[in-house]
Formats: C-alpha cells, structure tokens, sequence
C-alpha cells in the first residue's frame, strides 16, 4: 500500500496540485492530509483516491467535537496515528487521544503528524515519526515545499519525503 503525506498547505492550492499529481503518478492510492487547511484537498478530488485527514490546530473543525482531531488507523498490521500536533495542545477536545500516551503504551507503531512545517522521518524509542513538511511556496524557515510518498508492507514501514522538484530529500523505515 502506498500512501502520499501532505501538511500545512495553507492554501497553497497550486503546490497541493503539483504534488498530489506526482504523488499519483507514484502510484500513491491514498491521499492523507495532517492539518492546516486540509480542505485544500478539494483541488486534488480531479485525482480521485481516497483521502484521510484531520484539522490543523487553529481551524474550525478542530473545535468540533463531531470530526476527530486524531485518528489510529492500521494498515497491513502497523497501527498509525494521524494527527496534526505530535503533542496535545491547550486547544484539545476533552476527548482527543493524547499522543504522548500512545507513543507511552507503545500503542502505536507511528505518528504522522504536522505542524511544525519541518520534515522529519524516522524511528525514535521504536515508534516510526513521519512530518511530510509543509507545501507553502515561501516559509518563513527558508525550507523547501515538501510531501511524503510512505509504502507500507507486512514487513516494512518506509517513507522518502519528496521535493516539488521530485527529488527524495530524506527517507526511513521501520522494520518488524
């Protein structure tokens, strides 16, 4: 299964476009979105693949108890958490998943998270983090518009963190 990461879009409509297309030719079959203006996703409906997301922080969703601020999916055995911050914040729902307690119980096998606009990818402590970065065309950090390409077998969790150029910048895998 392959899954294409994007983060903090910030209505960078263009970008989410240009990545969601590269990401498709990848053979991507799901799209995931993290946050921060995950309703970008409407410019890469053309594209048809099933999406998963969850809300940024500061937008309304996130204050709606009916949409789920964090979400665990398992795919092919490896139990994801979804979220945008890899910390619980102070704009929480009583409700939501605290991520520091998963990561604890070793409940999960990786966070894919946003947020922070840095890509990161990686195993720390045995879970497997994955930041695709942000796709804003300028940032205040000077870093490069990014997405993730994540594959995922029965045996391996891997993903490359992929430039708007196409070029892989950073890459890592957890292995049973």
């Amino acid at each position: 299964m392959k899954l294409a990461v994007f983060s903090d879009t910030h209505g960078n409509s263009e970008n989410l476009l240009k990545a969601g297309r590269m990401a498709s030719d990848m053979k991507a079959e799901t799209f995931v979105h993290l946050g921060d203006d995950e309703e970008d996703m409407y410019v890469i409906e053309e594209l048809r693949k099933p999406v998963i997301s969850v809300p940024g922080l500061f937008g309304k969703a996130y204050m709606d108890p009916g949409v789920s601020n964090r979400l665990i999916k398992d795919f092919v055995g490896f139990k994801i958490l979804f979220t945008h911050s890899p910390v619980s914040t102070e704009n929480d729902l009583p409700e939501d998943v605290r991520p520091e307690s998963l990561v604890q119980s070793t409940e999960i096998n990786a966070m894919f998270y946003g947020h922070t606009h840095v890509f990161d990818v990686g195993v720390r402590g045995g879970i497997f983090y994955l930041n695709p970065g942000h796709l804003r065309t300028s940032d205040k950090r000077g870093l490069l518009p990014t997405f993730a390409l994540v594959e995922i077998t029965a045996e391996k969790l891997g993903a490359d963190i992929i430039s708007l150029t196409g070029r892989p910048v950073a890459s890592g895998a957890l292995m049973r």
